[in-house]
């Protein structure tokens, strides 16, 4: 990857065996980037730039907006600890921490540039961390409840599914969970693993199904109806934390 300026607007430069053609990407955050084909040069890319400038300064514009737009919705910001929604406080430290009250999220970050900056970055470490705890207490409790029901489970991951609550493949013996299951409160992240671990019996949600998740999650109706209540608002706060670059 080759990295350059034009004006003020920093890019990325990547050759890929499978780019035909050269092209232009904007992400979500701002990060400018071209891929380009192996036979092209960087005197190319660069041209390609040059001529895509104005769609280059509307988009990241749009970028820019946006980013403003979710933090001055995030004036008095709450984040989830186990479906309770928690006021975050704000605080400069020399490093980052993420304390939870009973009452209160408390994030310590050093000091940025601005309150902005200060804010989102802030707000990805909270995520940054939730993740790492993710990583380690899904799996956990996954093979705890397997052990439970008496179903061998060989591989368990922890992915950013941007719609999906898990998944399962019981031909691997696999089940895969995202990570914001952690956020929920202790029995709907049971029931969610439950959910899947009764795939590993049956791939489909026929009347057996569901049966079996009665028997092994009596209150499985109470979690899908939290579930169904408040996976919008998990689902947007995070994304727009993740997607909101500093």
């Amino acid at each position: 990857m080759h990295r350059e300026h034009i004006e003020e607007i920093a890019y990325n430069i990547r050759r890929t065996r499978q780019a035909k053609r050269l092209t232009l990407r904007i992400s979500h955050n701002g990060e400018v980037s071209i891929s380009i084909p192996h036979y092209a040069s960087l005197k190319q890319a660069r041209s390609f730039l040059h001529d895509n400038l104005p769609y280059v300064r509307a988009r990241l514009k749009e970028v820019e907006q946006r980013r403003h737009s979710v933090l001055n919705s995030m004036q008095e910001v709450e984040c989830p600890v186990k479906g309770v929604w928690l006021p975050v406080q704000f605080r400069q430290d020399s490093s980052p921490a993420v304390d939870i009250r009973s009452s209160s999220i408390v994030i310590s970050y050093p000091r940025q540039q601005s309150e902005v900056d200060q804010r989102v970055e802030s707000l990805q470490f909270w995520c940054a961390t939730t993740i790492s705890q993710a990583q380690t207490e899904l799996p956990q409790r996954t093979l705890e409840l397997a052990t439970t029901v008496k179903e061998t489970v060989k591989r368990i991951t922890v992915r950013d599914q941007k719609s999906r609550w898990g998944s399962c493949s019981a031909r691997t013996r696999s089940i895969n969970l995202n990570w914001r299951c952690v956020l929920f409160p202790d029995d709907v992240r049971d029931y969610l693993i439950y959910h899947e671990l009764a795939h590993l019996r049956h791939a489909n949600h026929s009347d057996a199904y569901w049966s079996l998740v009665e028997k092994w999650n009596p209150t499985y109706r109470e979690a899908e109806q939290w579930i169904s209540t408040h996976e919008q608002r998990l689902m947007t706060f995070t994304r727009d934390i993740l997607s909101i670059g500093s």
